[in-house]
């Protein structure tokens, strides 16, 4: 009974200083009701390098050049290297269809981007983060819009314990200043960690995507988010 739209704002790369300069610029012309931030560990490094990029107004950011910090550079080089030419391609798939060693050494080698720098982020880099945040708060609430910041773990995360969880840090951070949360790391605790992730990648299979979008939903509905009968919902992931 109710219409629902769900527009995806999402760019890979993005983290909350982008994200506020696009709901600045554009993203609030599309009048959503409720804006979800899907806040990834990656932010934390996101932001503090395009700060040193982005131009400032009295203290507010107006614009940022174009870059790409280095750990996207290296995720990206680890991606490329896998290119090969035509014909090496027939000989490789050759090699991999009717030898069990060449499968064995052609096979992908996992990514160099070390991805511990995630899990301990520096003081700066929070709060960076954490005032690009406000920003969006501040922006929304002008307009009347809701906020919801929604973050996840890393697969690293749910095989070691021992891990530390910034994402703790994000949640007394959004208590604090009264922005809705949802940590879904409870959640895909209870699910083996190597089903949910791409192998030798830092994304989501299509299963974890599933229980991400079945969390986010259930919250949502838990929290009386969806009561309006239209609702327009303007997702900002990267």
């Amino acid at each position: 009974d109710k219409n629902i739209e769900v527009i995806n704002a999402g760019v890979a790369g993005y983290s909350p200083l982008l994200e506020y300069l696009y709901l600045k610029e554009r993203g609030l012309e599309l009048e959503p009701n409720l804006v979800i931030i899907a806040f990834d560990l990656t932010d934390f490094l996101d932001d503090i390098e395009y700060a040193k990029q982005t131009n400032y107004l009295a203290n507010e950011p107006v614009s940022v050049k174009p870059f790409e910090p280095l750990h996207q550079q290296i995720y990206l080089d680890h991606l490329e290297n896998g290119e090969q030419t035509p014909n090496t391609q027939k000989i490789n798939s050759f090699l991999r269809k009717h030898s069990m060693l060449f499968k064995t050494l052609l096979a992908p080698k996992p990514q160099a981007l070390r991805i511990s720098n995630f899990f301990q982020p520096t003081e700066n880099q929070q709060q960076e983060v954490k005032k690009n945040i406000l920003l969006i708060k501040t922006l929304l609430e002008q307009k009347n819009v809701s906020l919801l910041l929604v973050t996840y773990p890393y697969q690293n995360q749910l095989e070691d314990q021992k891990t530390p969880k910034p994402q703790l840090e994000l949640e007394n951070f959004a208590l604090a200043n009264d922005i809705k949360f949802l940590d879904t790391t409870p959640i895909f605790s209870s699910y083996k960690p190597q089903d949910l992730y791409i192998k030798y990648d830092l994304h989501f299979s299509a299963k974890g995507h599933n229980i991400l979008a079945q969390s986010l939903t259930s919250y949502l509905m838990e929290n009386n988010q969806l009561k309006q009968t239209n609702l327009k919902m303007l997702r900002l992931p990267n």
